[in-house]
């Protein structure tokens, strides 16, 4: 609806939609190299892989990458193996995003993914997550009473990015004019004189993307 009819607020917060080819290649390129370059032999679906899609938007990346791994486990180890193994992947996805009218769509997509694969992950849900990809993890978030589930879904997410072994960061990062004047990633990218320009929000994803893995066997993607 925002590429269709609100070209002015796309521009404005960055929004953009990614080719489900585009998706299915990258995640398919990145669980080539996760089994091919980094002996992890399931891919996404081996237990060492967590995954973080920063920029998280509807779910798509993570809804690719859900029916990919179903796929793949299925050939395996045969569907009825395949719904307890994808029970396990849930707890290792991980998804930003700072709007909440995409992040609403995504938790019902992620959801309603797992639930057509027989996979119940009420005990272990997927972390999806109302927050800034360029938060400082170090900033501590209080935005008052009737705020405080999405402060701790902000929380939350600086302690992933300061804490956690991720493997995988992947998505789409957008680009905002005039990030650099807004703030906008300073915790990623103050002290670096070359971060110019429209692609400064894209740099700042791809410097906190890296941070965030914080481990030489891992993949970024974007």
């Amino acid at each position: 609806m925002l590429i269709s009819r609100h070209a002015e607020l796309r521009r404005r917060t960055g929004t953009c939609c990614t080719a489900g080819e585009v998706v299915r290649f990258m995640v398919g390129f990145t669980d080539e190299v996760l089994r091919n370059r980094l002996g992890q032999e399931d891919g996404y679906g081996s237990e060492d892989v967590t995954v973080v899609d920063p920029v998280m938007g509807t779910g798509t990346f993570l809804i690719s990458i859900i029916d990919h791994v179903a796929k793949s486990l299925s050939l395996k180890y045969g569907s009825t193996l395949k719904s307890g193994l994808l029970r396990e992947l849930s707890g290792r996805l991980v998804g930003w995003e700072k709007q909440t009218g995409p992040y609403a769509v995504a938790e019902l997509r992620v959801h309603h993914a797992f639930r057509s694969h027989d996979a119940d992950i009420t005990r272990r849900p997927p972390r999806l997550l109302v927050a800034d990809t360029l938060d400082d993890p170090a900033f501590e978030h209080h935005l008052g009473f009737m705020h405080e589930a999405i402060a701790r879904h902000r929380r939350t997410a600086n302690k992933i990015k300061a804490d956690e072994k991720v493997m995988v960061a992947i998505g789409d990062p957008s680009y905002l004019r005039g990030a650099r004047q807004s703030g906008v990633g300073r915790c990623t990218t103050e002290g670096n004189p070359n971060g110019q320009g429209p692609i400064l929000a894209f740099l700042s994803f791809l410097r906190l993307s890296v941070r965030t893995v914080r481990r030489p066997d891992a993949v970024v993607a974007a």
